[in-house]
């Protein structure tokens, strides 16, 4: 989610509007929330098909 789409959501629920900044500093203090990074490698990553792919397809493609 992004700060804008947070601070819609609170103005739906609550009939009050918020910047991102101002958004940022309820779900930080109030909440306790903090910002979130995504892993760096996705669940569904497939290390026997990459190893496949390197050794197959790249001697190739570097051709």
């Amino acid at each position: 989610w992004t700060l804008g789409r947070v601070a819609v959501v609170i103005e739906r629920l609550t009939g009050v509007t918020y910047g991102p900044t101002q958004t940022w500093t309820i779900l930080r203090t109030r909440l306790g929330w903090s910002r979130q990074r995504p892993a760096r490698r996705a669940v569904e990553r497939d290390e026997d098909a990459i190893v496949a792919w390197r050794e197959n397809e790249w001697p190739r493609i570097k051709k």
